[in-house]
C-alpha cells in the first residue's frame, strides 16, 4: 500500500460513520526509518454538492377567449327548420323583423308573416311539417312539453303530423275563438275574424282526428268535439259549432290541391305570370300597330 496512513484515515472514518464505539487513534505510528515526524491525520473527502433544483420551465398562459351570449325572447330552442319559401317571408324576433330564407332555423316564440302571394313550409323536430299559407301570421311555440302553433291574427295553416318527438304530449293549434288538440293527423286551420260568411274559424280534417275546443262558448253551448276524417267544422261569431259536414271527394281533392306545396307554388307562379302580361298588355298600347300584333301573339 503505498498510501497507508489515507487509508487508515478512510477506515477509521468508516468505523466512525457506522458508530462501532471505537475511538479513533490520536497518533498514526511513525514513518520509516529515515525520519521521525508526526503524521497530520487526512482530511475526510468533502461531500458532493448537491446540484441546484432545476427551473421548470414557465406554463405558456392560456389563450383568451371572449364568449358571446344571444338572448332570444323566451325559451331559444330550435323547434325547427324551413323547409322552401315562396315570396316575401319575415320573422320577428327580439322585436326586430327579419326576412326568412329556406334552410334557417325557427326559434321558440318566433312570429312569421307571408305576404299577399308568399308561403313557406317548415319541419318540425319530430319530422312533422307545416305549410303557412299566404296573408297569415302565426307563432310557434313550446312550453314544457307541449308544442303549438298560434294563430293570433288571421292564417291559414296545414299541418302533416305523423307523430310526435319523444316526450312530447300533444301539439295544439290554438286561435282567439278555438283550440285544435291533435296527435298524428293531417288538417287544415283557417281562422279568418273578418269572414264574409260569419264563420271566423273552419277545420278541415283530411286524414285523423282532431278535438276542438270552443273558446266562445256561452251558457248550454258545446264547448268540446271531435272532427273525423273526411269533415269539416265551422264555428260562427257568436259562438256556436255548426253541423259538421261531410267533405265531397271532390271538395277533398280540391283542398288538398289546394294546400299542397307544389300546388301552392304553381298557383303563386301563375298569378305572378299573369301579373306580368296584364302589365305587358298595357304597354302593348302605346306600340306601332304591326308591334302590338306580333306581342299579342307572343302573350298567347
Amino acid at each position: 500500500m503505498k498510501n497507508p496512513i489515507a487509508a487508515c484515515a478512510i477506515i477509521g472514518g468508516l468505523v466512525l460513520l457506522a458508530g462501532c464505539g471505537s475511538e479513533a487513534p490520536k497518533s498514526i505510528p511513525t514513518a520509516p526509518a529515515g525520519g521521525s515526524s508526526e503524521a497530520t491525520p487526512a482530511t475526510p473527502p468533502a461531500p458532493p454538492a448537491t446540484p441546484a433544483p432545476e427551473t421548470a420551465a414557465p406554463t405558456p398562459a392560456a389563450p383568451t377567449r371572449t364568449v358571446v351570449t344571444v338572448k332570444t325572447e323566451g325559451d331559444a330552442k330550435v323547434l325547427g327548420q324551413v323547409l322552401s319559401v315562396e315570396g316575401e317571408v319575415s320573422v320577428l324576433r327580439q322585436l326586430q323583423s327579419l326576412p326568412l330564407a329556406e334552410n334557417a332555423e325557427v326559434l321558440n316564440r318566433d312570429r312569421i308573416t307571408t305576404g299577399p302571394t308568399a308561403s313557406v313550409e317548415l319541419r318540425l323536430g319530430s319530422g312533422n311539417t307545416i305549410l303557412i299559407q299566404p296573408n297569415s301570421a302565426v307563432i310557434l311555440a313550446r312550453e314544457n312539453q307541449s308544442t303549438s302553433l298560434e294563430l293570433p291574427a288571421p292564417a291559414k295553416v296545414r299541418c302533416q303530423l305523423e307523430g310526435l318527438r319523444a316526450g312530447e304530449e300533444d301539439f295544439t293549434v290554438k286561435t282567439p275563438v278555438a283550440v285544435a288538440g291533435v296527435r298524428g293527423t293531417d288538417f287544415i286551420a283557417d281562422y279568418n275574424p273578418d269572414n264574409a260568411q260569419g264563420n271566423p274559424f273552419a277545420l278541415s280534417v283530411l286524414s285523423g282526428k282532431v278535438g276542438l275546443q270552443n273558446l266562445l262558448a256561452k251558457g248550454a253551448a258545446l264547448r268540446e268535439t271531435v272532427v273525423g276524417q273526411g269533415q269539416q267544422q265551422l264555428l260562427d261569431k257568436v259562438g256556436n259549432f255548426l253541423p259538421a259536414q261531410m267533405l265531397s271527394q271532390e271538395g277533398l281533392s280540391d283542398l288538398i290541391k289546394g294546400n299542397a306545396v307544389g300546388d301552392l307554388r304553381k298557383k303563386l307562379l301563375a298569378e305572378k305570370l299573369q301579373n306580368l302580361k296584364d302589365k305587358a298588355q298595357e304597354k302593348v298600347k302605346v306600340l306601332p300597330g304591326g308591334a302590338q300584333d306580333k306581342l299579342k301573339k307572343f302573350l298567347k
